[in-house]
């Protein structure tokens, strides 16, 4: 948590008499005060925060273990009943992880150890079964990174284990990771830099102070430095990038650790004796005398005022056009289906955007190049290429139609495909077509393009997707987001290479959105404005780009207005978002992103009729396709020139340019 603006700790729960006050600690002057009395007497609980609301799960009620849920809520301070779990439970521990809470484990009403999860769909209000952890533990410490929960340490009814777990919230499958290098049970654990921390704990006869990391991705432990003091049943938080620990009223120091340093130093001291209790960091915070400071309120997620205000222009004036035919199907599908029916906005890998490249031209492909000395998008040569154009709602149509950019030629039926596809993403991979989900294909699917023989692709994606979208850097394939078979958002992000024998999960997505543009500059993929999962699925325009070889993503400069279903491209060092949908129907904007500078400026826009639904780079120019036209924009003339018409109406088709004629195999 980066913003300290009067934020404060609240400390909750435990096993202890108190345990149904709720302290509040400000780090700023490490002053305590008594926040809110739970009246209900409930001790050994579990509980999450999510933005003013503290869920309450199970614990002991009237000397009674109960499955009740209790949702509290801290600007009102009103404590209300929300049903109950499927198992009563205390001393659980629950953790939110992809819009779900998870309840792990506790004891039962007669004091025996539960190896069982429930889970909690915050959105659905509903419960799913119990499912086994496959591990009999107890008093552990849960850690969540990404969509994975890890379960480390505790007490495996021989004595203190080191052995440690993580469950999958996307496969829904529990592993077993390396062991920690010391046995504990009744210790704490936190996230921080992408690696999780354990810390203190009990190995049976002592109280340790002993502090180690696990790296997910090195798939190791290693030690840090000590805790200034032994504790049992600590409790920790991230706050400004540091670690807090705190103890209890015997244990009564607060401890703050930096990885910088790598040292730990005091900042306080306990006012109540606690243990098993837990701290979370609330963002609506209190002032110095305890009284609530309602101007901390934090949306990340909200645009800019300024971001509005160009919104709000570009809707009068769009409101103000003549909307036609597909526009008014736009305003139909976009805003009161339920789901947005669009495919991906593919381009090429040329121009390093969310197409492939054949792997025996790799030495020519930008990924693999200095931005400096190689221009993103830039055509050193112009061998024959070719563009591939297939998919589409409305088409009716199951032709695979071909495009030379030489030539301006188009030939049709390239092939003639078994089925209609739609709600795909596709790319192009060792002169082999990979299409990946949407509505009509259980499973993946590779089209030889020299042979012409389509097959079911393997290895299949570890999730089925529709409406996901697709990029290739350094010869690996990324297929991004989109939605479950459940119709679910997705953030997860799966990774695959010709020498990879099963896809595997890289670091998920910042937020859930669907019909983003993806766009590739080095080893860079940007994710682009799109829809974002609300009641009527409002359009966005978030900005995240992932950096391959550090396995990171960052949260850029948005665009000036939301726009989904854009078609990206990039070109000479620059990226454009083209067209797409804003919410009252068909849009015109081209807006142009500087990787270096990180600034957004407006292009020229398109034309009515255009009606844009993807883009190639080419030779200097962007090629875009619309409904039945394409276009040929020359950035250096900053102007548009109208190409051969498509035989084929096409609506959200995908467009890919691949590095051979094509033609020679019509």
């Amino acid at each position: 948590m980066n913003s300290t603006k009067n934020n404060c700790i609240l400390i909750v729960g435990g096993i202890d008499d108190n345990a149904s006050e709720i302290d509040a600690f400000n780090p700023k002057n490490r002053k305590w005060s008594l926040f809110y009395n739970i009246a209900k007497k409930i001790r050994e609980f579990s509980c999450v925060l999510i933005e003013h609301k503290l869920y309450l799960f199970g614990g002991m009620f009237e000397k009674q273990v109960t499955d009740s849920v209790w949702l509290l809520d801290l600007n009102s301070k009103e404590l209300k009943p929300l049903g109950s779990m499927q198992k009563a439970r205390a001393n659980s521990k629950a953790v939110v992880c992809n819009k779900r809470i998870f309840v792990i484990g506790g004891v039962d009403s007669q004091a025996q150890p539960l190896y069982t999860m429930e889970e909690y769909d915050i959105e659905e209000d509903t419960w799913k079964t119990p499912v086994n952890i496959n591990f009999k533990r107890y008093n552990y410490a849960v850690a969540v990174i990404e969509s994975k929960i890890y379960i480390i340490g505790g007490d495996d009814e021989g004595g203190a284990s080191k052995d440690v777990n993580v469950y999958c919230t996307v496969s829904n499958k529990f592993d077993e990771l390396n062991a920690m290098t010391v046995n504990r049970c009744d210790l704490t654990a936190v996230p921080l830099e992408d690696c999780i921390y354990a810390i203190g704990g009990w190995n049976d006869s002592l109280v340790l102070d002993a502090v180690e990391k696990y790296n997910p991705y090195k798939k190791i432990w290693e030690n840090v430095e000590k805790l200034a003091k032994p504790r049992k049943s600590p409790c920790a938080v991230i706050y400004n990038n540091r670690i807090i620990c705190f103890g209890n009223k015997k244990s009564h120091g607060i401890f703050e650790f930096s990885s910088s340093n790598n040292e730990w130093s005091k900042i306080g001291k306990m006012n109540n004796e606690r243990r098993r209790y837990m701290a979370f960091v609330w963002e609506n915070s209190l002032n110095s005398d305890g009284k609530q400071d309602q101007t901390a309120n934090c949306d990340m997620e909200s645009s800019s005022k300024a971001s509005s205000d160009h919104n709000q222009v570009i809707k009068e004036k769009l409101k103000n056009s003549n909307l036609d035919r597909d526009q008014t199907l736009s305003q139909n599908e976009n805003l009161k289906s339920k789901r947005v029916k669009t495919t991906h906005n593919v381009v090429d890998a040329d121009s390093g955007a969310s197409c492939s490249f054949d792997k025996e031209n790799l030495n020519t492909d930008l990924s693999n190049q200095n931005p400096q000395s190689n221009p993103i998008g830039s055509n050193r040569n112009l061998e024959e290429k070719t563009v591939i154009i297939l998919g589409g709602f409305e088409t009716g149509d199951n032709s695979m139609d071909t495009y030379n950019p030489i030539s301006k030629k188009i030939y049709l039926k390239f092939l003639d495909l078994p089925k209609i596809f739609n709600g795909f993403a596709s790319v192009v991979y060792n002169k082999k077509l990979l299409i990946f989900g949407g509505f009509n294909s259980a499973t993946d699917q590779c089209l030889d393009l020299v042979t012409k023989q389509l097959k079911t692709n393997t290895p299949s994606l570890l999730e089925a997707r529709k409406f996901t979208r697709v990029a290739v850097v350094d010869n690996h394939v990324y297929v991004l987001g989109g939605l479950d078979s459940e119709e679910r958002e997705l953030l997860t992000v799966e990774r695959w290479s010709s020498k990879e024998t099963n896809w595997k999960y890289v670091r998920p997505m910042i937020s859930k959105r669907i019909h983003s543009a993806v766009v590739v500059c080095g080893d860079k993929i940007y994710v682009i404005g799109g829809t974002i999962p609300s009641e009527e699925y409002e359009f966005t325009n978030v900005v995240e780009m992932y950096c391959t070889t550090t396995d990171r993503w960052t949260r850029l400069n948005e665009m000036s207005f939301c726009r989904s279903s854009i078609s990206g491209v990039a070109l000479n060092n620059k990226i454009y978002a083209i067209g797409g949908h804003t919410e009252v129907g068909i849009s015109e904007l081209v807006e142009i992103f500087d990787p270096v500078s990180g600034t957004w400026t407006q292009g020229k826009e398109l034309s009515k009729e255009a009606k844009v639904r993807c883009a190639v780079a080419y030779n200097d120019k962007i090629i875009c396709f619309g409904n039945q036209s394409s276009l040929e924009y020359d950035p250096n003339r900053n102007n548009y020139e109208e190409l051969n018409d498509l035989k084929i109406s096409r609506v959200n088709c995908n467009a890919i340019l691949v590095d051979f004629d094509l033609s020679n195999y019509i």
